[in-house]
């Protein structure tokens, strides 16, 4: 792979991966809205690899892969939480409404 191939796969590595990081804050933020645009982005990137990514590359996308996976489960524990507060807070209302 010559020089500029390589130095474009590393532009769109990068891009790739601000676009997913751009996506787990917005989900985070539950502004699920904004996540459809960015979607289309990265599979605008994606489809954008025509060769066999470098190892370079490839370890690039697992690091991608495994903060996605670790930010899906953050946001999933957060949520159980949540759900946990709001069925005690709901509770105490009812019981205040007896």
């Amino acid at each position: 792979m010559n020089e500029s191939k390589v130095q474009n796969e590393k532009k769109l590595l990068f891009e790739l991966q601000n676009v997913s990081e751009k996506i787990s804050d917005f989900i985070s933020q539950g502004n699920f809205e904004s996540i459809a645009l960015l979607e289309k982005q990265r599979l605008k990137i994606l489809k954008s690899f025509h060769v066999k990514p470098s190892d370079s590359g490839v370890k690039i996308l697992k690091n991608i892969l495994e903060k996605n996976k670790k930010n899906i489960e953050i946001i999933e524990n957060e949520k159980l939480k949540l759900n946990k507060n709001f069925k005690k807070v709901k509770n105490i209302f009812l019981a205040y409404g007896k």
